[in-house]
C-alpha cells in the first residue's frame, strides 16, 4: 500500500509547509515534485520502517518562485511510484517567507491586502499597486474615498467607484495613478487629506504628501513576493573605494587588478511606526530595485538592482517618538554609476514670432 501525507489547505502559506510523509510496504519509492508544471525534484528515497520523509518542501518552492514566475502562488503536484503502485497529491502555494503564527490565514486574505502596512505615504506623481487574492467569483469594484477639506475648511468625502479585471483562486493586480485621481475629482479650491481603497473588507489608506515628491524611491520584493515602492525622505552619502595592486617595472609603476566600488550610507527622515514597517521589508527583502536618477521606468524588472549590505532596524512602537533608521546599500552591477547633469537649453519659453 502507498500512501502520501500533507496538507490539504485551500491555500498553504509557503512558511507553513510542513513535511511531506510517504508510506509504502516497498524497498523504495520514485518521487517527484513538480511546481506549474516544472520538477523541482526527482529522486529514488528508501524507506525506514516503512516511511519515507520530505522536510525541504519549503525551500524548494521559495526558490521556484523567486527565480521563474511572477506570480507568487503556484500549483505543487507530488507523485510517488514503486515498482507497482502510484500515489499522488497536489497543493496551491502562495509564497510566504515570514512566520504568520497562528492565524487564519484564510481568512486573512479575505481582509486584507497582499501587504503589512495598511496605511502609505504616498507622493502625487506615485502609482500604487494593490495586489490581492480572493476564491469568491464576485468582490465587487474597487472603492474610492477621497477625504479632503473643501473651500469652507469643512472635512468631507466623496466615493467613487473602479472595476478592475481578473480571475478567481489568482492574485488580482490594480493600479491606482494617485496625480490622474486627483486631478479629475478634486478642484484646486479642496485640500486632499487622504484617499481609502476598498474591495471587499480589504482597506489601505494612502497619504499623500507633496514632500515625497523629492524621495528617493526604492522598489523591492515583500514578504508575498509582491513588488511594493517606497519613498524614503533620507541622506545619502556616497563613500568611493578602490582596491588596486601597484606593478613595477624599472622606473615605471603601474596599476593592476583594478577594483572600483561605490558603496551609499542613507539614513531616513524621522518616520512612524508603520512606514518602518514597510522599512524592514525592504532590508529583509531578497530582492531590491532603485528607480535611478529621476527614472520613469516602471517596469521591475528594467529598473538596476541594488544589495543592501548593511542596516541598523531599531524601530520603537511609541507613539511619541519617531524612528530614524540607516542603512548601507550599492549596485549589484559592479561598474560605478554616474548621474548626468541635464543640459538646460538655449530659451526657456517657446519662440513664437510676431509680425507686425
Amino acid at each position: 500500500m502507498l500512501r502520501i501525507f500533507s496538507q490539504n489547505d485551500t491555500v498553504i502559506p509557503s512558511c507553513r509547509l510542513d513535511n511531506v510523509f510517504i508510506f509504502s510496504d516497498a524497498d523504495a519509492v520514485d518521487v517527484t515534485i513538480a511546481a506549474d508544471g516544472t520538477n523541482i525534484l526527482r529522486s529514488r528515497y528508501f524507506l525506514t520502517d516503512n516511511t519515507v520523509s520530505i522536510s525541504n518542501l519549503r525551500e524548494l518552492i521559495e526558490l521556484y518562485i523567486r527565480e521563474n514566475t511572477d506570480n507568487n502562488i503556484v500549483s505543487v503536484f507530488i507523485s510517488a511510484s514503486t515498482s507497482n503502485e502510484e500515489a499522488d497529491t497536489d497543493l496551491k502555494v502562495m509564497y510566504c517567507d515570514r512566520d504568520i503564527g497562528n492565524v487564519d490565514f484564510a481568512a486573512w486574505l479575505n481582509q486584507n491586502f497582499l501587504s503589512v502596512a495598511p496605511f502609505h505615504r504616498v507622493a502625487p506623481s506615485d502609482v500604487v499597486r494593490l495586489s490581492w487574492y480572493s476564491e469568491d467569483a464576485d468582490t465587487g469594484p474597487v472603492s474610492i474615498l477621497f477625504k479632503y477639506f473643501n473651500s469652507d475648511g469643512i472635512l468631507d468625502c466623496d466615493e467613487y467607484f473602479d472595476s478592475f479585471s481578473g480571475e478567481v483562486g489568482e492574485v488580482i493586480n490594480y493600479d491606482f495613478f494617485v496625480k490622474e485621481w486627483i486631478d479629475s475629482m478634486l478642484s484646486p479650491v479642496q485640500t486632499l487629506v487622504s484617499v481609502t481603497l476598498r474591495v471587499g473588507d480589504r482597506s489601505v489608506t494612502l497619504f499623500v504628501d507633496q514632500s515625497l515628491n523629492s524621495a528617493r524611491r526604492f522598489a523591492f520584493r515583500n514578504c508575498f513576493n509582491i513588488v511594493e515602492t517606497l519613498p524614503i525622505l533620507c541622506t545619502t552619502i556616497a563613500k568611493a573605494t578602490s582596491d588596486r595592486s601597484i606593478a613595477s617595472v624599472g622606473r615605471s609603476a603601474l596599476f593592476y587588478d583594478v577594483k572600483n566600488a561605490i558603496s551609499y550610507d542613507t539614513e531616513t527622515a524621522p518616520l512612524s511606526v508603520d512606514e518602518c514597517i514597510l522599512i524592514e521589508q525592504l532590508c529583509l527583502s531578497h530582492k531590491v530595485k532603485i528607480i535611478w536618477d529621476d527614472s520613469t521606468e516602471s517596469d521591475f524588472d528594467a529598473l538596476p538592482e541594488i544589495l543592501i549590505t548593511d542596516f541598523t532596524c531599531e524601530i520603537s512602537d511609541s507613539l511619541h517618538s519617531l524612528n530614524r533608521v540607516k542603512f548601507t546599500w550599492q549596485f549589484a552591477d559592479s561598474c560605478p554609476k554616474f548621474s548626468l547633469p541635464p543640459t538646460p537649453g538655449i530659451f526657456s519659453d517657446t519662440y513664437n514670432p510676431v509680425f507686425s
